[in-house]
């Protein structure tokens, strides 16, 4: 059924259900596991000068923090018997990198906050952009209702 998958991971508690769900699957199927973090430029160089200051260490700080979540979902994905590797994509959109890195994919699997109104507006929507643009499957993996 599926061959290679693509688990794109934020960090957040959403982030953790896909991947528990993408590497369910991959077990499951005997697919292989390509994990991936993107980050991006944490303040715009519009932003006020005084801020400037800060980007150099918050930029280095995100790629550290993005590396290690890559290191705990990689474990946790050996120690389901889950053939997985890590992609760490700097600069460059979290929607952008999984559809650039979706190629020879089979599934592309991805968190949904449910962000509406402003939220969204504001925050954008990953899942999203990855479902409207990619040219192989995406599965959407949504928090429980409250």
């Amino acid at each position: 059924m599926y061959h290679h998958l693509l688990i794109g991971l934020d960090g957040s508690e959403v982030g953790r259900l896909a991947l528990a769900r993408g590497l369910e699957l991959a077990r499951l199927t005997s697919a292989r596991v390509t994990l991936l973090h993107a980050y991006d430029d944490p303040i715009p160089t519009w932003a006020d000068p005084e801020s400037l200051a800060y980007r150099a260490g918050l930029y280095q700080d995100l790629g550290k923090l993005g590396q290690q979540l890559l290191d705990e979902a990689a474990a946790e994905a050996q120690a389901q018997g889950v053939n997985a590797t890590t992609r760490l994509e700097a600069r460059m959109r979290p929607a952008d990198a999984l559809l650039k890195a979706s190629a020879g994919c089979d599934l592309i699997v991805v968190g949904s906050h449910g962000r509406r109104g402003f939220d969204r507006l504001v925050m954008g929507s990953v899942a999203e952009a990855v479902a409207r643009r990619a040219t192989t499957s995406v599965l959407i993996v949504r928090p429980a209702p409250r």
